[in-house]
């Protein structure tokens, strides 16, 4: 039984090289088929970003009704959001922000 953990790392970065150049393609079947799993290799990637957030995801996961992809979206957005504030609350104190 083989785990992703044991992939060797070239033929991993051509999957994930693959799996970019062909996002436009599989984000929508993602969000037909509501995979979550699916969306967050994405994230886990930072191909999701506050600039592409609505057009490139949240939108399209709306437009599907993929509930699961929009929950975790939002999730993923408040967290950001979130993080976003606390780095720009240590900058306005004078302290490094610190990830």
């Amino acid at each position: 039984m083989s785990h992703a953990g044991d992939t060797d790392p070239t033929i991993r970065a051509k999957y994930i090289n693959s799996a970019f150049h062909q996002q436009n393609r599989l984000l929508p079947e993602i969000f037909a088929q509501d995979r979550v799993s699916a969306l967050m290799f994405y994230a886990e990637q930072q191909a999701i970003t506050a600039d592409n957030f609505d057009a490139e995801y949240l939108t399209p996961a709306m437009a599907a009704n993929a509930t699961g992809c929009m929950a975790f979206l939002l999730d993923w957005s408040n967290k950001n959001r979130k993080q976003k504030k606390d780095e720009w609350s240590l900058d306005e104190s004078g302290e490094d922000a610190q990830i």
